[in-house]
């Protein structure tokens, strides 16, 4: 039974508590448990063969991306509010918290797609990430020289140096990060 547990916890670190290879798992655990077997090996050979099915469906999502795209969209969907939130700030007239949102929303979200690539980002900065997204061709050229000014911007922010940049500016950033965590995140 500690692969059964084993596989429990497996899936739903990777899929979550709610998802359909957990409940199916469940559903097939039940399913062997209301059956007279005529010895405890017999049920659980047959337990064993439905965990190595599972557990080889996790293998082939794995080597075919599928997890990646799950994180991808996780990724979107937190990124995404951040956007919401900074477009909401500046909508108020909160430059100060809507430019630290929205810096901080496209920095993530440029270390995500790094991290998703196999780049080791971690510690380095934002004009670091650019260029490893770069020299592995993970965003175009035009890109790179806009995200310059934009790493430019974010340093600005997050130095606090508030009378140095202006609405225009972080409306810009806004645009453009959430246009850019829509074409990456898909």
């Amino acid at each position: 039974m500690e692969i059964y547990y084993g596989t429990i916890s497996v899936l739903d670190n990777v899929y979550g508590k709610n998802s359909s290879h957990l409940k199916e798992l469940l559903l097939v655990n039940n399913k062997i448990l209301t059956i007279k077997y005529k010895s405890v090996d017999g049920r659980d050979a047959l337990l064993l063969k439905s965990i190595i099915g599972i557990l080889s469906n996790l293998i082939y999502e794995i080597e075919n991306g599928l997890l990646t795209s799950i994180e991808k969209k996780i990724s979107k969907e937190i990124l995404t509010d951040f956007v919401s939130f900074s477009k909401e700030q500046f909508g108020n007239g909160d430059l100060k918290i809507s430019s630290v949102l929205i810096c901080a929303a496209l920095e993530d979200s440029l270390k995500r797609i790094a991290e998703i690539n196999g780049l080791d980002v971690d510690r380095k900065s934002m004009a670091q990430v650019v260029n490893a997204l770069k020299s592995k061709s993970l965003i175009q050229k035009s890109v790179g020289t806009l995200l310059g000014n934009y790493t430019d911007l974010r340093n600005r922010v997050f130095h606090a140096d508030w009378g140095n940049f202006d609405k225009s500016e972080i409306g810009s950033l806004i645009g453009f990060t959430e246009q850019f965590i829509k074409d990456n995140f898909e």
